[in-house]
């Protein structure tokens, strides 16, 4: 028989089996608990024959399951989150016959609000009825991007990268378990959800394999990176810092037969002394195995313990559940206080005044903080006046928190709620919250914050620790005994978080209820003016995890003449790991402190990993972003240093950078020191912080000038300066307690300078022999919350400001003729912001060859980048050449690098541009008289170029100049480029340009 008909015959037969076993299966009786099973509507054949490799019909799959697949970890359906209740695997299944688990959450691409009402009646849930439609055919709502279709194809997918996967021996059970803070029942379940989950998270399956370093040495842009690292033999890039597979199968030639590729057979045979193999131009050194694996898997698990912190509690009850759901309901004799403030009252507040006076439980008495004159708006004078229940109460505290203390010294019922008058209450409210209190025990509810595009569902509370790291919390749905809540003492300081840090501070239990209490927009907000926003839990969190009396203790104990840079960083480890690697190579006895402001798991990781080797770096981690005033204050809290030096992530520190800062220290008159700031095209992004008076915000000096228009020879002293490099002793770093979190990324510097000027006198100064360039603000949401920023600055700060630091300016040779108030207008209608208008006063030279003739400013640009990388290219060597030349007749010169030609907040002030025409083109300056030279590249020259507003072209090459001048019509002259000739050609210049001026000279 021929091999092709033999084979279509064989796979003929083969379908012909399954048919019959598929038949069989079919008429097969399942058992009384395989039965309930697929009756619950919650148990998907197709989805768990998936997770264990077999064509199973539904009852042999319900028969699997329950018999070993659930002992193993294997998931009933794909919509619940059974990982989200907790639960064991007996008292899943359990749920699973009874019908229980029909109320179990869902997983979060599954919204199980779709048909809630339609849902209760299905024994299954929104998850069966969802489920049930599916399969037949029926049309169902998308699961998240995905269709159905495109869902069951994606699982099928992910079924072939499970046997993939741990037929590799490469999945690392115990480092994924680090990281998921869960211990998984078999490896099958544990690589299942991390091709379902943990890859989304970007958790690590091996300890030197991280998605996000793969992704970008093999360029994959999809997920299922190890998938793909697997099927294209392990080396289509670098699985991580620490391994490339390349580089050791070029050393090991054997690992390529090894069952498990290059990284099995390196894991197979490393010893602890063995070194890693990180990829020729990866930029990392290696370190001995043994060394990095105890780093990376102690991150892994610090990972595992935060991520439990920051993790919703366990929960038994999805969304659906606790919409529909009507509680039991309490005594009705018993009393309740719900406390609110009269400031608070907005244009809904009538309506959902309503729904107090609507509550089912009749006993309570609502007590209204108004102001201390008696006055309150008149719809809640009405409301008094119609229900004795309602009672105003005359208070005089500015703060809520303040008021809230007098209206609790009010109450004379056994228990207390809180009612904010953006809330609207379910009838059930009350008596569904009593229905589980006792003597000492409160109880809580669900609540929905509908204020954003997603409601924000706030279900069981977690415990205190993990609280402190999880988003801000009301009281919302919550009943307090009243003496616990006259013995819990909110700091003044909490302000807007006063209800979140009573519950940071409670000590009694609080009872579970479930069910919707509460809806409303911005739960637990207090009316704050247009344009600020929220910042009070942040500074609640920083008093709880930093001990500023400890740290001033412990400063005996910092290591002499020891440099910490402190660097915070959020979702980057590119530019961090740039940053920490040139600071960290200059010739002192330095430190550098990383703090990841809860940033995704792979930032931790990389970094940890980069540099794992280095004993002067030091990685740490924050459960959630913490912004960058605590996050610098978490990175001064594990330094060692007497001096410390606040350094943002996307800096590049020049060589050199360091010396000259700790000097500047030496003199005790100096409190602390930037360097120069310049952008990567070295132009001035802040030479020092500038006060334009009172109540207006200040601004940076000489920003987007060109570097050498700092005057370095005068010695000037500043109020602030930024903290994107700031060099300071520690003693008072600690001494004033750091940068205040109430500033949301923006003017927490500004502020720490002024009290450090207020409580110790002093200056700060700007170092230009200290250059370090600065990305500025790469790091995500950065200016998210300016105009708050701004605002609570002037709030503190306005009145008390310097005047007008014009002087700062003059010193650089400009007069500020005008402060500008920007366009726009904010949402506080507070324009706060000014602009300085500063011109540059003429000048003629006052001695030498051009004495008596205009000092002109002149701007080269050239192709040359930004930094070392273009100090030594041929542009910038003629340039430097050029500019000295021109200086020695009197002239200004400055040079402007690539992407720096065109400096729209300063170059109107240039007289004159002279570009030195490489690589790239520059367009003329309207205003000023501009000069082309072409000296390389002439062939990338196009006619049209010569003609958009050049006064003047020159040319190196005498051929090129008489071809391209009849191709252009323009007329063109040769100059030298020469070192020797450029002193004439310079005076060619100075004389063109004077003559193109209409300048009156004698210079022939």
């Amino acid at each position: 028989m021929p091999s092709g008909l033999s084979s279509r015959v064989r796979r003929a037969a083969g379908r012909g089996r399954r048919r019959a076993r598929d038949w069989r299966e079919s008429q097969a009786r399942p058992s009384t608990d395989a039965a309930a099973l697929l009756a619950s509507g919650l148990f998907d054949p197709w989805y768990y024959s998936l997770q264990v490799h077999q064509r199973l019909g539904a009852a042999r799959a319900a028969e699997h399951f329950l018999r070993a697949g659930a002992h193993d970890g294997m998931l009933a359906n794909p919509l619940t989150d059974f990982f989200a209740t907790g639960l064991p695997p007996a008292r899943v299944v359990s749920d699973l016959l009874d019908g229980t688990a029909r109320t179990y959450p869902v997983r979060d691409f599954f919204d199980d609000l779709l048909d809630a009402p339609a849902a209760a009646h299905h024994p299954g849930g929104p998850v069966g009825l969802y489920l049930q439609h599916a399969h037949e055919g029926a049309p169902v709502p998308a699961l998240g991007p995905r269709s159905w279709p495109r869902f069951r194809e994606q699982r099928t997918r992910q079924s072939r990268a499970l046997r993939l996967v741990l037929d590799s021996g490469l999945f690392d059970r115990d480092h994924y378990e680090r990281q998921t803070g869960d211990t998984f029942l078999s490896d099958r379940q544990a690589v299942w959800h991390y091709l379902e989950v943990g890859e989304l998270q970007r958790l690590a399956p091996n300890p030197l394999f991280e998605p996000e370093w793969y992704r970008r040495c093999a360029d994959v842009r999809v997920v299922g990176s190890f998938a793909h690292f697997l099927r294209n033999g392990q080396a289509a890039g670098s699985a991580g810092p620490h391994f490339d597979a390349a580089t050791y199968l070029a050393r090991s030639p054997e690992a390529a037969d090894h069952p498990s590729g290059p990284l099995g057979h390196f894991l197979a045979v490393a010893r602890g002394d063995t070194p890693t193999v990180p990829g020729p131009d990866d930029g990392v050194e290696p370190t001995t195995w043994s060394r990095l694996s105890t780093v990376v898997r102690k991150g892994a698990e610090e990972f595992g313990a935060q991520r439990r912190l920051t993790a919703p509690p366990p929960t038994r009850w999805g969304r659906w559940h606790l919409t529909t759901a009507t509680p039991a309901e309490g005594r009705g004799d018993v009393s309740v206080a719900i406390l609110t403030d009269a400031r608070a009252w907005c244009n809904d507040s009538r309506v959902n005044l309503q729904s107090v006076l609507d509550q089912r439980h009749r006993r309570w008495m609502l007590r209204i903080a108004i102001e201390a004159d008696g006055s309150a708006p008149p719809e809640l004078r009405s409301a008094a006046a119609d229900d004795p229940r309602i009672v105003l109460v005359p208070t005089s505290g500015e703060t809520w928190v303040q008021r809230a203390r007098e209206l609790v010294s009010t109450v004379e019922e056994p228990w207390v709620s809180r009612w904010q008058p953006q809330e609207q209450w379910s009838p059930y409210a009350l008596s569904g919250l009593l229905s589980a209190v006792s003597p000492g025990t409160g109880a809580y509810a669900a609540a929905v914050d509908t204020a954003g595009a997603d409601p924000v569902w706030t279900c069981e509370l977690p415990d205190r620790e993990s609280m402190l790291w999880q988003p801000f919390r009301s009281l919302s749905a919550t009943l307090l005994p009243t003496e616990v809540l006259r013995e819990t003492a909110p700091r003044d300081e909490a302000l807007d978080a006063y209800e979140w840090d009573v519950l940071l501070q409670l000590e009694a239990p609080l009872t579970y209820v479930p069910f919707v209490a509460v809806r409303g927009e911005d739960l637990g907000a207090l009316p704050l003016p247009a344009g600020l926003t929220r910042s009070d839990e942040h500074v609640v969190r920083a008093r709880r995890i930093l001990d500023w009396p400890a740290l001033v203790a412990g400063l005996g104990d910092r290591v002499p003449g020891r440099v910490s840079a402190l660097v915070p960083t959020f979702e980057d480890w590119r530019f961090t790991r740039h940053a920490v690697a040139l600071a960290t190579r200059a010739d002192a006895d330095i430190e550098a402190v990383v703090v990841d402001n809860g940033s995704r798991r792979d930032v931790t990781s990389v970094l940890t990993a980069t540099f794992a080797g280095d004993d002067h770096v030091k990685i740490l981690r924050a459960p959630c972003n913490t912004n960058f005033a605590t996050g610098s204050n978490l990175a001064f809290a594990g330094s060692t240093g007497e001096h410390v030096v606040f350094l943002n992530n996307d800096t590049e520190p020049r060589e050199g950078w360091l010396p000259p800062l700790l000097a500047a220290l030496g003199d005790p008159d100096v409190i602390g020191a930037q360097p120069l700031l310049l952008y990567p095209d070295d132009s001035i992004q802040t030479a020092g912080t500038v006060f334009y008076g009172a109540y207006a915000a200040p601004g940076h000096l000489l920003v987007s000038h060109p570097a050498s228009d700092f005057p370095s020879a005068a010695d000037l002293g500043f109020t602030a300066i930024t903290a994107a490099c700031m060099a300071l002793r520690a003693a008072a770093v600690a001494e004033a307690e750091g940068f205040d979190p109430a500033f949301v990324n923006g003017f927490e510097d500004v502020d720490f300078c002024l009290s450090l000027v207020e409580s110790h006198g002093g200056r700060f100064v700007v170092v230009p022999e200290s250059r370090v360039a600065h990305h500025e603000s790469k790091s995500p949401g950065r200016f998210a919350r300016s105009e708050s920023n701004r605002l609570r600055f002037l709030e503190r700060w306005g009145r008390r400001l310097p005047e007008p630091q014009t002087d700062l300016w003059r010193a650089a040779g400009f007069e500020v003729v005008s402060l500008r108030v920007p366009g726009g207008l904010p949402k506080s209608h507070r324009r706060t912001s000014v602009v300085p208008h500063v011109v540059r006063p003429p000048v003629l030279v006052d001695s030498g060859p051009a004495h008596g003739l205009p000092r002109l400013r002149w701007a080269l640009k050239i192709a040359a980048p930004g930094g070392p990388e273009g100090d030594a290219t041929s542009d910038a060597v003629l340039a430097d050449a050029l500019a000295r030349a021109l200086r020695s007749w009197g002239q200004e010169v400055v040079i402007d690098r690539r992407g720096a030609h065109e400096r729209p907040l300063s170059d109107y002030l240039d007289d004159v541009t002279l570009t030195l025409r490489g690589e790239a083109p520059t367009a003329p300056v309207l205003g000023a008289t501009n000069l082309l030279w072409v000296v390389s590249h002439a062939d990338e020259v196009d006619p049209h170029e010569l003609t958009i507003g050049f006064d003047r072209v020159y040319a190196e090459d005498p051929a090129w100049a008489e071809a391209m001048e009849a191709q252009s019509g323009c007329k063109i002259r040769t100059l030298d480029t020469a070192e020797a000739s450029l002193a004439a050609e310079a005076r060619t210049l100075l004389t063109d340009v004077l003559d193109a001026r209409g300048v009156d000279h004698d210079l022939g």
